[in-house]
């Protein structure tokens, strides 16, 4: 089909398609002239779906948005799990310091007290999560402190006892992280090992983002 059929199909301006063209979020199509091009029916369904990632029904998100959930989308996964997946991630990264998303204030190390102020529950309740090793201060969050990251974790655990489940209870998913982290960090020696030294650092980077990216991925999967 010409651009004036593709525009009637999907219902858009032409000016709208040639922005997505323009962006990359639609395929290129069949050159048959200089000033001529057809489009098959792979065009029309991503300007359907671009059209519901734009709108209210998936949305709306920005270019930017959009191009981290069509990967996903050509990988298998439904739409809705697919922005669900890149906002999971995208929340992920931020409370790890990885987009800056948090002021400075938010970022800073927080005690044991900040961490039950800001989610206005009693101390001894994160004691008590921090005692079975579902939070955990860590040097990275700045001496020995917690981060956003472990604000985030004690509140889903704390709703968690809320409902019924009392923390010990959950000590085991703690055991199960460590021993994951522990294998990755097998995995990550495994690796780096054998690289040359100028190499290393950078290859570990992205070693501990990607997994990072899997922990959200698999979490993703659980809670589907």
């Amino acid at each position: 089909m010409r651009m004036r059929d593709l525009a009637i199909a999907a219902d858009l301006p032409r000016t709208t398609i040639h922005h997505y063209l323009r962006e990359g979020l639609l395929p290129e199509p069949d050159r048959t002239a200089a000033n001529a091009a057809t489009y098959g029916v792979e065009h029309l369904e991503r300007l359907q779906l671009l059209k519901a990632l734009r709108g209210p029904e998936l949305g709306p998100l920005s270019v930017s948005e959009i191009r981290k959930v069509l990967p996903l989308v050509a990988d298998g996964l439904s739409p809705a799990d697919a922005v669900a997946l890149a906002a999971l991630n995208r929340r992920g990264l931020a409370a790890m310091g990885e987009i800056d998303d948090e002021s400075a204030s938010a970022r800073r190390a927080l005690g044991l007290r900040d961490v039950a102020q800001r989610l206005d529950r009693d101390p001894r309740e994160l004691r008590q999560l921090q005692d079975t090793g579902l939070i955990e201060p860590t040097a990275r969050s700045g001496a020995g402190g917690y981060g956003a990251a472990d604000v985030a974790a004690a509140e889903s655990c704390l709703r968690l006892i809320d409902l019924g489940i009392e923390a010990r209870h959950l000590e085991p998913l703690a055991e199960l992280t460590r021993e994951m982290r522990n294998y990755e960090g097998v995995l990550e020696e495994l690796v780096c090992g054998s690289l040359p030294d100028d190499e290393v650092e950078a290859v570990r980077g992205e070693l501990r983002s990607t997994f990072r990216e899997l922990h959200l991925y698999l979490l993703s999967r659980l809670a589907g």
